[in-house]
C-alpha cells in the first residue's frame, strides 16, 4: 500500500506564517493544520497526477493488508484562497466547520470547531452546503414525514436533541452548538462521517492506489467503518 509523502511539491505558495495565525485566530483551526498551511500549504491532485516523478512522492511503508478505503482526496485548500469559505460564511456552518477540501465529487472535508468533536476532520456531504440552512432542514422533514417508524426511530436515538415531540426537526438556529454537531456527525443518511480524529491522522492516512493504467487515485484509510466511521 503506497502513502503519499507530506509535505510534498504539490501545494501553493507558502503564506507568512503570521498570515497563517491571523486565519486560525479568526477560525479557531487546530495547530495541526495551522502548521500544514505554513509548511505545505494545501494539495492539487492535478499537479499530482501529471507529474513525470510522482512516483518520487508515495512510499510503500504501510504494511499491505485487507482494508476498504472511502473518502477520496481531490484537493486541500490553501491559506490565500480558500473559496469554499463562501459557502460556509453564507450556509452558517463556519461556526461548526473548517473547510479544508473536497474530493472528485465536490463533497467538502471540513475540521471541527466545537464541542467534544473539536479538531475531528468530516465530509460533509455537498448537498448539504450548497443550499440554505433553513431549506436543508426543511428537505430533511419532508423526508422523515414518510419515513418508516423503524427509521425514524433509529434517527431518534442517534440525534434525541433534534426532534420535538410531533416528530418535526427543530429550526437550525434554534440548535446549540452541540446540538447542531451532533446532528451533522451523528446522521447516518449520508451527511457527515467521521473520517479521522485529527487533522495529523488524515494528512498521514493518505494512501495512492495504483490503476493499472499507472494513474493513481488517493483516499483515506478506514480500518473501521462503524456508525461514526472514526479511525481508532
Amino acid at each position: 500500500m503506497k502513502k503519499l509523502l507530506f509535505p510534498n511539491e504539490f501545494g501553493f505558495d507558502l503564506p507568512d506564517a503570521v498570515e497563517v495565525q491571523k486565519l486560525q485566530a479568526q477560525y479557531n483551526f487546530s495547530d495541526q493544520y495551522a502548521d500544514f498551511l505554513v509548511r505545505q500549504n494545501g494539495f492539487e491532485y492535478w499537479a499530482f497526477y501529471g507529474h513525470p516523478n510522482r512516483q518520487n512522492f508515495i512510499v510503500s511503508e504501510l504494511a499491505e493488508q485487507s482494508v476498504r478505503t472511502h473518502e477520496a482526496l481531490k484537493v486541500l485548500c490553501s491559506c490565500k484562497d480558500n473559496q469554499l469559505l463562501t459557502h460556509f460564511i453564507r450556509d452558517e456552518y463556519i461556526d461548526y466547520f473548517f473547510p479544508i477540501g473536497t474530493d472528485p465529487s465536490g463533497n467538502i472535508f471540513v475540521e471541527i470547531l466545537l464541542g467534544s468533536y473539536k479538531g475531528y476532520i468530516g465530509c460533509i456531504n455537498h448537498e448539504c452546503y450548497t443550499q440554505s440552512a433553513s431549506d436543508f432542514i426543511k428537505e430533511i422533514g419532508q423526508h422523515y414525514a414518510t419515513a418508516e417508524q423503524q427509521e425514524l426511530d433509529a434517527l431518534r436515538r442517534a440525534m434525541p436533541s433534534i426532534f420535538i415531540d410531533q416528530g418535526r426537526l427543530k429550526a437550525f438556529d434554534s440548535l446549540k452548538p452541540e446540538e447542531v454537531l451532533e446532528f451533522f456527525v451523528l446522521y447516518d443518511w449520508d451527511f457527515c462521517s467521521l473520517t479521522s480524529r485529527s487533522f495529523s491522522f488524515f494528512i498521514n492516512n493518505v494512501i495512492a492506489i495504483e490503476k493499472p493504467d499507472g494513474h493513481f487515485s488517493l483516499s483515506l484509510i478506514d480500518q473501521s467503518l462503524k456508525s461514526k466511521r472514526v479511525f481508532e
